[in-house]
């Protein structure tokens, strides 16, 4: 069958289930994805902005409902591959919490107005008595 085998040279090959030599790349295991990608599978979901959700509950609720309601929306509507619609209800989720938010600062600086107001002719008022 030939001359004597050469036990030190064995393995060499990379035969079955032994692992490769330094130089070659080690092939994928089963069910694992090829390196470097390829752009294969969904887009990454848009983010729901359900806190913007939140924020316009607290700030101004009649936005709220618009707001819950886009946020809610994303999910399902990038599962049915509407990722145009998904992205446009997440801006729509962000936008009214925005919204919300603005309302307030623009309620709470008038109302430090009045406040200020009020306080200069009440002021004004007591020194045109004395």
């Amino acid at each position: 069958m030939g001359g004597p085998v050469d036990w030190s040279k064995q393995g060499t090959q990379g035969g079955y289930g032994e692992q490769p030599s330094y130089g070659q790349a080690p092939a994928p295991s089963y069910g694992q994805a090829p390196q470097g990608g390829g752009g294969y599978g969904p887009p990454p979901i848009p983010p729901t902005n359900a806190g913007w959700a939140v924020a316009a509950t607290l700030f101004f609720w009649p936005l709220a409902f618009t707001a819950f309601t886009a946020s809610s929306n994303v999910v399902r509507l990038w599962a049915m591959g509407d990722l145009a619609g998904a992205q446009a209800a997440s801006a729509q989720a962000k936008r009214m919490g925005k919204i919300a938010m603005g309302i307030l600062i623009g309620i709470v600086v008038l109302y430090v107005v009045v406040i200020v107001v009020l306080i200069s002719l009440a002021a004004s008022a007591a020194n045109s008595y004395s």
